[in-house]
Protein backbone atom coordinates (compact mmCIF):
# COMPACT_ATOMS: atom_id res chain seq x y z
CA UNK A 1 0.00 0.00 0.00
CA UNK A 2 2.29 2.67 -1.12
CA UNK A 3 -0.23 5.00 -1.88
CA UNK A 4 -0.99 5.39 1.90
CA UNK A 5 2.78 6.90 2.22
CA UNK A 6 1.74 9.41 -0.34
CA UNK A 7 -1.40 10.18 1.37
CA UNK A 8 0.34 10.99 4.29
CA UNK A 9 2.72 12.96 3.27
CA UNK A 10 0.28 14.78 1.42
CA UNK A 11 -1.66 15.16 4.17
CA UNK A 12 0.81 16.57 6.29
CA UNK A 13 2.04 18.86 3.80
CA UNK A 14 -1.18 20.27 2.86
CA UNK A 15 -1.72 20.32 6.92
CA UNK A 16 1.56 23.30 6.89
CA UNK A 17 0.65 25.51 4.40
CA UNK A 18 -3.23 26.53 4.44
CA UNK A 19 -2.97 28.18 1.45
CA UNK A 20 -2.07 25.28 -0.57
CA UNK A 21 -5.30 23.64 1.06
CA UNK A 22 -7.72 26.13 -0.22
CA UNK A 23 -10.87 25.18 -2.33
CA UNK A 24 -10.51 27.50 -5.57
CA UNK A 25 -13.56 26.48 -7.21
CA UNK A 26 -15.62 29.47 -6.04
CA UNK A 27 -14.60 33.55 -5.95
CA UNK A 28 -13.00 34.80 -3.54
CA UNK A 29 -10.59 30.85 -2.48
CA UNK A 30 -12.22 29.17 0.79
CA UNK A 31 -9.81 27.69 3.03
CA UNK A 32 -10.40 24.19 3.91
CA UNK A 33 -11.56 23.22 7.44
CA UNK A 34 -10.62 19.75 7.15
CA UNK A 35 -7.54 17.97 4.93
CA UNK A 36 -9.81 15.76 3.48
CA UNK A 37 -7.75 13.53 0.63
CA UNK A 38 -9.66 11.64 -2.34
CA UNK A 39 -7.73 8.20 -2.85
CA UNK A 40 -8.37 6.70 -6.47
CA UNK A 41 -9.09 2.80 -6.72
CA UNK A 42 -9.80 0.58 -9.52
CA UNK A 43 -14.15 -0.47 -8.83
CA UNK A 44 -15.16 -2.71 -11.41
CA UNK A 45 -16.29 -0.77 -13.96
CA UNK A 46 -13.69 2.70 -13.80
CA UNK A 47 -12.33 4.40 -11.27
CA UNK A 48 -13.88 5.61 -7.94
CA UNK A 49 -12.86 8.28 -5.50
CA UNK A 50 -13.74 8.17 -1.98
CA UNK A 51 -12.54 10.65 0.46
CA UNK A 52 -10.52 9.92 3.49
CA UNK A 53 -11.32 12.37 6.00
CA UNK A 54 -9.41 14.59 8.58
CA UNK A 55 -5.91 12.64 6.14
CA UNK A 56 -3.62 14.56 8.46
CA UNK A 57 -4.89 13.25 11.83
CA UNK A 58 -5.02 9.61 11.13
CA UNK A 59 -1.73 7.13 11.95
CA UNK A 60 -0.74 5.12 9.09
CA UNK A 61 -2.43 2.81 11.17
CA UNK A 62 -5.95 4.55 11.00
CA UNK A 63 -5.19 5.20 6.95
CA UNK A 64 -4.53 1.80 6.51
CA UNK A 65 -8.08 0.78 8.07
CA UNK A 66 -10.07 3.12 6.04
CA UNK A 67 -8.18 2.49 3.17
CA UNK A 68 -9.02 -1.07 3.14
CA UNK A 69 -12.51 -0.46 4.34
CA UNK A 70 -12.84 2.11 1.06
CA UNK A 71 -11.45 0.00 -1.19
CA UNK A 72 -14.01 -2.66 -0.53
CA UNK A 73 -17.17 -0.64 -0.08
CA UNK A 74 -15.61 1.05 -3.69
CA UNK A 75 -15.36 -2.58 -5.82
CA UNK A 76 -18.72 -3.59 -4.30
CA UNK A 77 -19.92 -0.07 -5.97
CA UNK A 78 -21.24 0.75 -2.14
CA UNK A 79 -19.64 4.34 -2.05
CA UNK A 80 -22.15 7.31 -0.94
CA UNK A 81 -21.95 10.40 -2.82
CA UNK A 82 -21.43 12.14 0.43
CA UNK A 83 -18.22 9.54 0.88
CA UNK A 84 -16.73 11.37 -2.61
CA UNK A 85 -17.26 14.71 -2.22
CA UNK A 86 -15.44 17.40 -0.31
CA UNK A 87 -12.00 16.23 -0.82
CA UNK A 88 -9.25 19.27 -0.97
CA UNK A 89 -6.43 16.59 -3.26
CA UNK A 90 -5.97 13.16 -4.81
CA UNK A 91 -4.01 10.45 -5.06
CA UNK A 92 -3.87 7.93 -7.54
CA UNK A 93 -1.13 4.83 -8.11
CA UNK A 94 -0.58 4.19 -11.89
CA UNK A 95 2.29 1.75 -11.65
CA UNK A 96 -0.23 -0.73 -11.19
CA UNK A 97 -0.77 -0.60 -14.35
CA UNK A 98 2.56 -0.33 -16.42
CA UNK A 99 2.65 3.23 -17.07
CA UNK A 100 4.36 6.20 -16.15
CA UNK A 101 1.35 8.67 -16.12
CA UNK A 102 -2.13 8.92 -16.69
CA UNK A 103 -5.12 10.87 -15.58
CA UNK A 104 -7.90 9.30 -13.52
CA UNK A 105 -11.17 10.26 -15.02
CA UNK A 106 -13.71 9.06 -11.65
CA UNK A 107 -16.71 7.74 -12.70
CA UNK A 108 -20.18 10.04 -12.13
CA UNK A 109 -21.63 10.22 -8.46
CA UNK A 110 -24.84 7.55 -8.38
CA UNK A 111 -27.60 9.00 -6.10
Amino acid sequence: MPALYAVRALALALAESPAAAAKTNRRPRLQSNAIDIGLAIEAQDGIIVPIIRNADKASLADLTTKYEELVSLGRARRISPEMQSGGIAAVSNFGTFGVEWGTPIPLPIRP
